[in-house]
């Protein structure tokens, strides 16, 4: 019985979740590691949405990409750095 449920658990995932990794696919544990931090990712980005800015530490642009996020407004600190050659607090404000 356990065994049945466990597989209904993996084809919900398989049938539910868009671009798993074929590597991911391949280790059921992996594919459950894989759909709990897609519902995670879904959740902070569902949370963030109302606010002006948001990051998530250790992110990098394809994986904001994969959680969704639009970088059409999104500006990089050090970018902005190299056009001014310093940065304010007032920069900082602006950056949102």
């Amino acid at each position: 019985m356990n065994l049945l449920n466990y597989a209904r658990v993996l084809n919900s995932i398989l049938e539910n979740i868009e671009g798993i990794p074929e590597s991911v696919k391949e280790d059921p544990e992996d594919l459950l590691s894989y759909a709990e931090s897609k519902r995670k990712n879904k959740d902070v980005v569902e949370k963030s949405k109302d606010k002006a800015g948001f990051s998530v530490v250790g992110a990098t642009k394809k994986d904001m990409t994969e959680m969704g996020v639009s970088d059409e407004a999104a500006v990089s600190p050090f970018e902005l750095a190299k056009k001014k050659g310093s940065l304010t607090l007032e920069d900082f404000q602006n950056l949102s």
